[in-house]
């Protein structure tokens, strides 16, 4: 057998038992296979790969928290400056 391959198998069994192991515990998502196939996705057979591809989808969430966030303050200040407006007697 091939010893890179059983390397790769190995690391792979230990990222999804890992993720599912997570996942589980917290009792917090509905369908588990969904954080299993972002592992499956992002771990890759060369290391360096694997880094930047969990780099890059890390930064992808953190933006996209962001930019929901500022969309949600501004829509709350646009809801609380016009419910504040004085109203005509």
């Amino acid at each position: 057998m091939d010893a890179l391959l059983v390397r790769n198998s190995l690391k792979m069994f230990t990222a999804v038992f890992i993720t599912a192991a997570i996942a589980l515990w917290f009792e917090r998502i509905e369908f588990v296979w969904y954080p299993l196939m972002a592992v499956v996705l992002v771990v890759d057979d060369n290391d360096d790969h694997t880094v930047k591809a969990a780099t890059a989808r890390v930064m992808g969430t953190v933006v996209g928290g962001l930019v929901t966030f500022l969309q949600a303050a501004a829509a709350t200040a646009r809801t609380s400056t016009s419910s504040t407006s004085p109203r005509a007697a």
